[in-house]
């Protein structure tokens, strides 16, 4: 049986996930078997390209995005940096939609930031209660416009009133087209 995911390793520091080596060995041997089930033999694709992608990562980028053990880590990682208190309804925010996911998570400008992620679940989780529902384009013109804005402006320094004033503007913006 696999641990809960809060408590699946619990004593994993980040700078000791930066290191490949370690989620290839969880995959080939401590999760196995997850590794084989999630990402089974596919005899009609490019399998070594496959296997390669989702056991062997061999970027930073590839170890949150692809590994098929390390991916489940850092999102995890990632929830209880944004919050304790309500872990569960973060993760549901986070996973709800792929896309919103990626384009949120894989932007070192906005993942890096834990205070950006947080304003971003938070305003997208207002403005769909207000019937401004997740868009695919939409939300990728928000993303760009923070990835635009973190190039030129350091976000970190924003309070919190101040980050979700900033971001909302460019959220209503990105879905008013």
């Amino acid at each position: 049986m696999s641990p809960e995911p809060k408590k699946a390793l619990p004593s994993l520091k980040d700078i000791h996930a930066t290191d490949e080596r370690f989620w290839v060995t969880l995959c080939l041997k401590h999760y196995k078997s997850y590794s084989i089930s999630r990402w089974p033999y596919q005899p009609k694709t490019n399998e070594p390209q496959h296997r390669i992608n989702h056991w062997f990562a061999s970027t930073v980028r590839n170890r949150m995005r692809d590994n098929a053990i390390g991916r489940l880590w850092w999102y995890q990682r990632l929830c209880n940096r944004v919050t304790e208190d309500n872990y569960e309804e973060v993760l549901e925010n986070i996973f709800f939609n792929s896309d919103y996911r990626s384009s949120m998570l894989e932007r070192n400008t906005s993942s890096a930031i834990t205070n950006v992620v947080s304003t971003i679940i938070e305003i997208t989780s207002e403005q769909n209660a207000k019937g401004i529902h997740y868009n695919r384009q939409n939300f990728r013109d928000f993303m760009q416009k923070i990835n635009f804005l973190a190039g030129r402006s350091r976000l970190a320094a924003l309070n919190e009133v101040q980050l979700k004033g900033v971001l909302e503007r460019l959220y209503l913006e990105a879905y008013s087209n």
